[in-house]
């Protein structure tokens, strides 16, 4: 793991202090790849005496996308952590088959149960996850599942928002400070749109041919027929440069519309659907 150059800063200090107390416990900790857990993780393993007790695990599921499972596994390598696949039940047992608006909260809650059987059976001392405040100001229903589980929440503790997870990670010199936010492919459906294998891997599959241009932000809002590319308004001009290339690539994948959202890249967009309603 990268160590700090310099004398710690004093918000390094600080938030190192409080992890402090679990120097000599076993923990288990929820990791996405994404910069909070990848700070979570990083300032655990700091803190530890012996890295053998944290047990990093990662939600395998249908509707993560594989890149994004490698980029979690290649996280935890660059800690010296092994990442353990977790394996999730399928959208139809977790109840998310309808894309209900409490889906974040059905899937954080079947984690969370096999969170809690994978720390019995290893003996772990707590659970722990990677929520900043930043994610108290948006409509995160995973919340509830989380606090059902009783797992902790450090980076919130400590008083941590994402600004400051970023300049903590830099400080540690993870390339994650400068990752863009991620989330699941079913985001990128409204809700009470019926989810298929064919559709994620479809988002899947257009996501990663969209990401070759180099964008920083990027999804692919879908129904059955339209794919709605959201990047950050700077990049407009890249995707009109392409336009044709984009268009054929896209249609080609099964969409019928190719649209791009003039309001540009938000984190969530779909909520704007139930917000205004």
């Amino acid at each position: 793991m990268p160590n700090v150059k310099n004398a710690p800063s004093p918000l390094l200090q600080k938030v190192s202090a409080y992890f402090d107390q679990f120097r000599d416990k076993k923990v288990l900790v929820a990791f996405s790849g994404g910069a909070d857990s990848m700070l979570l993780l990083a300032l655990l393993k700091r803190a530890t005496a012996n890295p053998d007790q944290i047990t990093a695990a990662y939600a395998d599921a249908d509707w993560m996308s594989r890149q994004a499972r490698n980029e979690a596994e290649s996280a935890a390598a660059q800690l010296g952590i092994t990442l353990r696949p977790l394996k999730m039940p399928s959208a139809k047992l977790c109840g998310i088959t309808g894309n209900p608006k409490e889906r974040c909260y059905l899937c954080k809650k079947a984690l969370f149960e096999r969170l809690g059987v994978l720390a019995a059976e290893i003996g772990a001392d707590c659970i722990m996850e990677g929520s900043q405040l930043d994610d108290l100001l948006c409509y995160r229903p995973g919340r509830k599942a989380i606090a059902e589980s009783n797992a902790l929440s450090p980076l919130q503790t400590v008083g941590l928002h994402k600004e400051q997870v970023r300049l903590l990670l830099a400080e540690l010199g993870l390339s994650q400070a400068h990752k863009p936010s991620g989330s699941c492919l079913a985001t990128r459906f409204a809700y009470g749109f019926t989810l298929s294998q064919a559709m994620l891997s479809r988002v899947e599959q257009g996501e990663r041919y969209l990401a070759s241009f180099g964008f920083y932000n990027l999804r692919i809002r879908s129904d059955a027929h339209t794919a709605r590319i959201e990047v950050d308004p700077e990049d407009f001009p890249k995707i009109l440069a392409h336009r044709q290339e984009i268009l054929q690539t896209l249609v080609k994948l099964g969409w019928h519309y190719v649209c791009l959202d003039l309001k540009g890249f938000r984190s969530g967009s779909m909520d704007e659907l139930t917000d205004s309603a």
